[in-house]
Protein backbone atom coordinates (compact mmCIF):
# COMPACT_ATOMS: atom_id res chain seq x y z
CA UNK A 1 0.00 0.00 0.00
CA UNK A 2 1.43 3.20 -1.13
CA UNK A 3 0.54 6.47 0.38
CA UNK A 4 1.02 9.90 -0.74
CA UNK A 5 3.05 11.44 2.75
CA UNK A 6 1.10 14.20 3.88
CA UNK A 7 3.07 15.58 7.24
CA UNK A 8 0.40 17.35 8.35
CA UNK A 9 -2.22 14.30 8.72
CA UNK A 10 0.47 12.12 10.02
CA UNK A 11 1.10 14.73 12.61
CA UNK A 12 -2.40 15.10 13.37
CA UNK A 13 -2.72 11.05 13.63
CA UNK A 14 -5.00 10.46 17.34
CA UNK A 15 -6.28 7.23 16.76
CA UNK A 16 -5.48 3.46 16.27
CA UNK A 17 -8.71 3.78 13.42
CA UNK A 18 -6.35 6.54 11.43
CA UNK A 19 -3.01 4.53 12.01
CA UNK A 20 -4.72 1.82 10.23
CA UNK A 21 -4.77 3.14 7.13
CA UNK A 22 -0.72 3.23 6.83
CA UNK A 23 1.54 0.69 6.23
CA UNK A 24 3.11 0.15 9.80
CA UNK A 25 5.42 -2.48 9.09
CA UNK A 26 6.51 -1.36 5.82
CA UNK A 27 8.54 1.93 4.69
CA UNK A 28 6.58 4.43 3.14
CA UNK A 29 9.10 6.58 1.27
CA UNK A 30 13.14 6.85 1.18
CA UNK A 31 13.31 4.00 3.74
CA UNK A 32 11.13 5.60 6.35
CA UNK A 33 8.70 4.13 8.27
CA UNK A 34 5.74 5.77 9.41
CA UNK A 35 7.11 6.14 12.86
CA UNK A 36 9.98 8.18 11.12
CA UNK A 37 7.44 10.23 9.94
CA UNK A 38 5.91 10.41 13.34
CA UNK A 39 8.93 11.45 15.00
CA UNK A 40 9.56 13.95 12.31
CA UNK A 41 6.15 15.57 13.16
CA UNK A 42 6.37 15.09 16.96
CA UNK A 43 3.65 13.18 16.93
CA UNK A 44 3.93 11.38 20.29
CA UNK A 45 0.65 10.12 20.98
CA UNK A 46 1.10 8.28 17.39
CA UNK A 47 3.86 6.91 18.62
CA UNK A 48 2.31 4.96 21.47
CA UNK A 49 -0.48 3.90 19.52
CA UNK A 50 1.50 0.98 18.32
CA UNK A 51 4.70 -1.16 18.85
CA UNK A 52 6.28 0.71 16.03
CA UNK A 53 9.70 -0.98 14.64
CA UNK A 54 11.50 1.95 15.85
CA UNK A 55 14.52 -0.43 14.66
CA UNK A 56 14.43 -0.12 11.65
CA UNK A 57 16.66 2.01 9.60
CA UNK A 58 16.01 4.67 7.17
CA UNK A 59 18.17 4.88 3.66
CA UNK A 60 19.87 7.78 6.24
CA UNK A 61 20.68 5.00 8.64
CA UNK A 62 18.80 6.48 11.46
CA UNK A 63 16.22 4.09 13.56
CA UNK A 64 13.84 5.77 15.75
CA UNK A 65 16.27 7.07 18.75
CA UNK A 66 18.86 8.46 16.26
CA UNK A 67 15.89 10.64 14.35
CA UNK A 68 14.53 11.70 17.89
CA UNK A 69 17.80 12.46 18.82
CA UNK A 70 19.15 14.36 15.86
CA UNK A 71 15.84 16.63 15.01
CA UNK A 72 15.86 17.21 19.05
CA UNK A 73 12.22 15.63 19.29
CA UNK A 74 13.38 14.76 23.24
CA UNK A 75 10.07 13.83 24.38
CA UNK A 76 9.92 11.09 22.16
CA UNK A 77 13.14 9.94 22.78
CA UNK A 78 13.06 10.27 26.32
CA UNK A 79 9.70 7.64 25.57
CA UNK A 80 11.75 5.48 23.27
CA UNK A 81 14.73 5.22 25.56
CA UNK A 82 12.28 4.50 28.83
CA UNK A 83 9.96 1.65 26.74
CA UNK A 84 13.04 0.03 25.29
CA UNK A 85 15.63 0.15 28.42
CA UNK A 86 15.42 -3.13 29.02
CA UNK A 87 15.89 -4.00 25.32
CA UNK A 88 19.80 -3.86 24.49
CA UNK A 89 19.58 -4.51 20.65
CA UNK A 90 17.63 -0.93 20.56
CA UNK A 91 19.21 1.00 22.98
CA UNK A 92 22.97 0.51 21.86
CA UNK A 93 21.91 -0.48 17.82
CA UNK A 94 24.26 1.19 15.76
CA UNK A 95 24.17 2.21 12.26
CA UNK A 96 26.46 1.93 9.32
CA UNK A 97 28.79 4.37 10.55
CA UNK A 98 28.83 2.72 14.24
CA UNK A 99 26.87 6.09 15.77
CA UNK A 100 24.01 5.28 18.14
CA UNK A 101 21.42 7.63 19.17
CA UNK A 102 23.91 9.15 21.86
CA UNK A 103 26.39 10.17 18.89
CA UNK A 104 22.97 12.66 17.25
CA UNK A 105 22.64 14.12 20.97
CA UNK A 106 23.56 17.90 21.60
CA UNK A 107 25.44 18.13 24.85
CA UNK A 108 24.35 21.87 24.56
CA UNK A 109 20.82 21.52 25.11
CA UNK A 110 18.99 21.40 28.70
CA UNK A 111 17.36 18.04 27.63
CA UNK A 112 20.32 16.20 27.13
CA UNK A 113 21.57 15.93 30.76
CA UNK A 114 17.62 15.46 31.96
CA UNK A 115 17.60 12.59 29.57
CA UNK A 116 20.70 11.11 31.33
CA UNK A 117 19.56 11.88 34.44
CA UNK A 118 15.85 10.71 34.19
CA UNK A 119 17.15 7.06 32.40
CA UNK A 120 18.54 4.05 34.19
CA UNK A 121 20.51 2.74 31.47
CA UNK A 122 23.97 1.94 30.73
CA UNK A 123 25.52 5.03 29.55
CA UNK A 124 29.04 4.44 30.55
CA UNK A 125 28.80 1.86 27.25
CA UNK A 126 27.21 4.29 25.02
CA UNK A 127 29.56 7.43 26.07
CA UNK A 128 32.71 4.83 25.50
CA UNK A 129 31.08 3.40 22.03
CA UNK A 130 33.10 4.26 19.27
CA UNK A 131 31.73 5.37 15.35
CA UNK A 132 33.77 4.40 12.52
CA UNK A 133 35.73 7.53 12.65
CA UNK A 134 36.79 6.79 16.29
CA UNK A 135 34.40 9.71 17.54
CA UNK A 136 33.01 8.41 21.03
CA UNK A 137 29.96 10.44 22.81
CA UNK A 138 32.24 11.31 25.36
CA UNK A 139 34.51 12.81 23.06
CA UNK A 140 31.92 14.76 21.50
CA UNK A 141 30.95 15.55 25.54
CA UNK A 142 34.08 16.93 25.93
CA UNK A 143 34.28 18.70 22.54
CA UNK A 144 30.93 20.74 22.74
CA UNK A 145 29.27 20.07 26.22
CA UNK A 146 29.13 23.40 28.73
CA UNK A 147 31.25 23.37 31.65
CA UNK A 148 28.38 22.61 34.02
CA UNK A 149 26.91 19.41 32.04
CA UNK A 150 30.53 17.68 31.44
CA UNK A 151 31.18 18.22 35.34
CA UNK A 152 27.93 16.56 36.51
CA UNK A 153 28.37 13.76 34.17
CA UNK A 154 32.47 13.22 34.96
CA UNK A 155 31.22 13.16 38.58
CA UNK A 156 28.42 10.84 37.59
CA UNK A 157 29.61 8.08 35.41
CA UNK A 158 33.45 6.42 36.87
CA UNK A 159 34.61 6.36 32.50
CA UNK A 160 37.63 4.02 32.07
CA UNK A 161 39.64 7.06 30.67
CA UNK A 162 42.50 4.60 28.93
CA UNK A 163 40.08 2.84 27.23
CA UNK A 164 40.21 4.81 24.36
CA UNK A 165 41.00 4.44 20.42
CA UNK A 166 43.00 7.08 18.53
CA UNK A 167 43.75 9.36 21.12
CA UNK A 168 42.29 9.84 24.47
CA UNK A 169 39.03 11.29 25.24
CA UNK A 170 40.59 14.87 27.57
CA UNK A 171 42.29 15.73 24.57
CA UNK A 172 39.12 17.36 23.04
CA UNK A 173 38.94 19.62 26.14
CA UNK A 174 41.30 21.91 24.55
CA UNK A 175 39.75 22.55 21.62
CA UNK A 176 36.16 22.96 23.31
CA UNK A 177 34.99 27.24 22.60
CA UNK A 178 32.54 27.16 25.69
CA UNK A 179 35.28 26.56 28.04
CA UNK A 180 37.58 28.85 29.35
CA UNK A 181 41.28 28.27 30.39
CA UNK A 182 40.23 27.83 34.13
CA UNK A 183 37.85 25.84 33.38
CA UNK A 184 39.67 23.36 31.36
CA UNK A 185 42.33 23.38 34.28
CA UNK A 186 39.78 22.11 36.45
CA UNK A 187 38.03 19.77 34.81
CA UNK A 188 41.70 17.95 33.89
CA UNK A 189 42.36 18.18 37.90
CA UNK A 190 38.82 16.74 38.55
CA UNK A 191 39.67 13.94 36.06
CA UNK A 192 43.18 13.25 37.61
CA UNK A 193 41.69 12.43 40.72
CA UNK A 194 39.42 9.80 38.54
CA UNK A 195 42.75 8.58 36.46
CA UNK A 196 46.29 9.54 38.33
CA UNK A 197 47.65 8.65 34.90
CA UNK A 198 45.22 10.36 32.95
CA UNK A 199 47.72 13.37 32.16
CA UNK A 200 50.56 10.86 31.03
CA UNK A 201 47.92 9.23 28.05
CA UNK A 202 49.19 9.38 24.73
CA UNK A 203 47.28 9.28 21.37
CA UNK A 204 48.19 7.07 18.39
CA UNK A 205 51.14 9.49 17.57
CA UNK A 206 52.34 9.21 21.14
CA UNK A 207 51.22 12.97 21.85
CA UNK A 208 50.56 13.66 25.41
CA UNK A 209 47.84 16.23 26.49
CA UNK A 210 50.50 18.52 26.27
CA UNK A 211 51.05 18.48 22.39
CA UNK A 212 47.51 20.23 21.33
CA UNK A 213 47.84 22.42 24.53
CA UNK A 214 50.64 23.73 23.17
CA UNK A 215 49.14 24.33 19.96
CA UNK A 216 46.07 25.74 21.30
CA UNK A 217 48.58 28.75 22.02
CA UNK A 218 46.78 29.63 25.17
CA UNK A 219 49.29 30.56 27.67
CA UNK A 220 47.18 29.76 30.77
CA UNK A 221 46.68 26.35 29.88
CA UNK A 222 50.48 25.97 29.06
CA UNK A 223 51.34 27.18 32.35
CA UNK A 224 48.84 24.40 33.98
CA UNK A 225 50.92 21.57 32.10
CA UNK A 226 54.13 22.94 32.93
CA UNK A 227 53.19 23.07 36.60
CA UNK A 228 51.55 19.31 36.48
CA UNK A 229 54.19 17.39 34.43
CA UNK A 230 57.59 20.33 34.10
CA UNK A 231 60.78 18.36 32.49
CA UNK A 232 58.38 15.57 32.15
CA UNK A 233 57.99 17.13 29.43
CA UNK A 234 61.00 17.62 27.88
CA UNK A 235 60.91 14.84 25.21
CA UNK A 236 60.23 13.17 22.18
CA UNK A 237 57.64 11.96 20.91
CA UNK A 238 58.01 8.05 20.15
CA UNK A 239 56.39 7.93 17.04
CA UNK A 240 56.25 10.68 15.39
CA UNK A 241 59.57 12.08 17.58
CA UNK A 242 58.54 15.50 17.66
CA UNK A 243 58.98 17.73 20.63
CA UNK A 244 56.86 20.48 22.21
CA UNK A 245 59.47 23.00 22.25
CA UNK A 246 60.02 22.41 18.22
CA UNK A 247 56.16 22.73 17.61
CA UNK A 248 56.16 26.01 20.06
CA UNK A 249 59.31 27.59 17.98
CA UNK A 250 57.79 26.82 14.46
CA UNK A 251 54.46 28.43 15.66
CA UNK A 252 56.44 30.89 16.61
CA UNK A 253 58.57 32.25 13.69
CA UNK A 254 54.83 31.95 11.74
CA UNK A 255 53.61 34.43 14.65
CA UNK A 256 56.32 36.11 15.02
CA UNK A 257 55.94 35.31 18.52
CA UNK A 258 58.00 33.39 21.13
CA UNK A 259 56.89 33.73 24.03
CA UNK A 260 55.65 30.16 24.67
CA UNK A 261 58.91 28.71 23.09
CA UNK A 262 61.02 30.96 25.17
CA UNK A 263 58.66 29.77 28.49
CA UNK A 264 59.24 26.30 27.58
CA UNK A 265 63.18 26.55 27.45
CA UNK A 266 62.87 28.41 30.67
CA UNK A 267 60.84 25.88 32.43
CA UNK A 268 60.71 22.51 30.71
CA UNK A 269 64.22 21.89 29.29
CA UNK A 270 66.59 23.02 32.77
CA UNK A 271 68.57 20.01 31.83
CA UNK A 272 67.92 19.07 28.36
CA UNK A 273 69.84 16.04 26.80
CA UNK A 274 70.84 16.96 23.12
CA UNK A 275 72.25 13.39 23.29
CA UNK A 276 68.06 12.59 22.47
CA UNK A 277 66.84 13.44 18.95
CA UNK A 278 64.39 12.44 16.12
CA UNK A 279 63.93 10.06 13.94
CA UNK A 280 66.54 11.48 11.55
CA UNK A 281 69.12 11.87 14.40
CA UNK A 282 68.76 15.62 14.32
CA UNK A 283 68.25 17.30 18.14
CA UNK A 284 67.24 20.87 18.78
CA UNK A 285 70.14 22.87 18.44
CA UNK A 286 70.70 21.09 14.78
CA UNK A 287 66.78 22.63 14.43
CA UNK A 288 67.84 25.80 15.29
CA UNK A 289 70.29 26.36 13.20
CA UNK A 290 68.59 24.31 10.42
CA UNK A 291 65.59 26.54 11.11
CA UNK A 292 67.28 29.99 10.73
CA UNK A 293 69.09 29.18 7.80
CA UNK A 294 65.93 28.15 5.95
CA UNK A 295 63.45 30.79 7.22
CA UNK A 296 65.82 33.35 7.77
CA UNK A 297 63.99 33.90 11.37
CA UNK A 298 63.91 33.21 14.77
CA UNK A 299 64.54 34.56 18.32
CA UNK A 300 67.84 35.42 18.97
CA UNK A 301 67.84 34.63 22.98
CA UNK A 302 66.39 31.53 22.33
CA UNK A 303 69.37 30.45 19.47
CA UNK A 304 71.99 32.01 22.04
CA UNK A 305 70.93 29.60 24.52
CA UNK A 306 70.66 26.95 23.38
CA UNK A 307 73.72 27.29 20.88
CA UNK A 308 75.73 28.19 23.96
CA UNK A 309 74.72 25.10 26.46
CA UNK A 310 75.15 22.40 23.06
CA UNK A 311 78.54 21.08 23.43
CA UNK A 312 79.08 18.63 20.31
CA UNK A 313 80.31 20.96 18.10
Amino acid sequence: MKHEIDLMKIGNIKSKAVLKHYSLNKPLMNGNYLFHYLILTNNLKGIKLYNHPIFRLNNDGLNGLMLAARDKKYKILDYLINKYKNEKKIIFQRNKKGMSFLHYMNPNEKEYLEIINNNDINWKELFQSYSTNHVSGLDLLFLQGKYSVINNLINKFDFNYKSFLSQPYHFSLILNSNLKSNMVETLLDKLEEKDAKILTYVDDMGYDISFPIVLSEDFDTIKYIVKKRGTHLDRYSPIGSNHIFLIAYKEGIKENNFKIAKYLLEHVMKNHNFDETDMYGNNIAHFILKSRVSTKRGDYDIEKEILSRYKHW
